[in-house]
């Protein structure tokens, strides 16, 4: 059994399907939108006096990634820390 029938039993003959495709991509971006969200929200907490106002800014660009679909969850956050 050679490497390449090995891979197409295990992948197919095209590679991956599409739709599995799509649903991984859609899971790696839901996770590096939190990660960087994450980043911000605790770079914007540094000075002490700024938690609430990074935190309700953090929860403004959440609930606008979920209810709009918007992507952009670090824009929301600068323009809800303005």
């Amino acid at each position: 059994m050679t490497s390449t029938s090995l891979r197409e039993d295990v992948v197919g003959a095209s590679g991956p399907p599409a739709a599995a495709m799509k649903r991984i991509v859609a899971a790696l971006r839901a996770v590096f939108n939190f990660l960087v969200l994450n980043v911000v929200l605790v770079m914007a907490c540094l000075p002490v006096v700024t938690v609430p106002l990074a935190c309700q800014a953090a929860t403004i660009s959440l609930e606008r990634w979920r209810a709009a679909g918007e992507d952009r969850v670090v824009r929301e956050f600068i323009a809800a820390l303005r």
